[in-house]
């Protein structure tokens, strides 16, 4: 994969979270009753009914779909010229991600696990091939494979705990696809100035 296959990354996964940022911010707003992200997890927004089951989710839920939707076909429309399995996976996952995990629990599961499987993956390659410290690369991990942990045994403390798994993810991949503090910008691929 070349210089130009990366760079169509880049744009595509900025691109993709731009519009994840913008539909879960405006998701949010819509969600009834007010969206907690400190107690409340992410597929809330796109739930049939509010988390606490006791109203009509409807407008959140369409904005959280046709934003998942959309972030999904322009990651996996980078796939002709970047074969990046872990891009594939994500933007899969996010075009599953629209089923309502209040009625579909195991399709919005298998999508919530691509998402996020593509996103690690991702960011820890990314990590690894921008010589970023052991210790960043120790803490990111620590974090996502906690947060694994906690929702593989139904833990209570899970959707506290998605916050911050979440909000590493995103640290990275947004670092991946924006100039570094000393303006370059690394290949997500190959460790290299792109």
């Amino acid at each position: 994969m070349g210089r130009e296959a990366d760079e169509i990354i880049i744009q595509r996964l900025r691109a993709a979270l731009l519009i994840i940022a913008a539909g879960t911010i405006f998701s949010s707003v819509l969600y009834p009753g007010g969206y907690n992200f400190l107690k409340e997890p992410l597929s809330a927004l796109g739930g049939i009914k509010t988390f606490d089951g006791l109203r009509d989710n409807s407008a959140s839920r369409i904005t959280f779909s046709i934003t998942c939707i959309t972030a999904g076909i322009v990651l996996v429309s980078a796939m002709p010229a970047a074969h990046k399995k872990s891009i594939l996976l994500m933007g899969t996952g996010l075009l599953l991600l629209p089923f309502p995990h209040d009625l579909f629990r195991l399709a919005h599961q298998i999508a919530s696990g691509l998402a996020v499987a593509g996103a690690y993956f991702y960011c820890t390659a990314y990590l690894h091939h921008s010589r970023r410290e052991h210790f960043t690369q120790a803490l990111f991990q620590l974090i996502i494979l906690t947060y694994a942990a906690l929702h593989i045994t139904g833990s209570g403390f899970r959707e506290e705990f998605q916050t911050l798994a979440l909000g590493s993810i995103i640290l990275v991949l947004t670092g991946s696809v924006m100039p570094s503090f000393r303006g370059k910008k690394i290949s997500p691929t190959h460790g290299e100035e792109v």
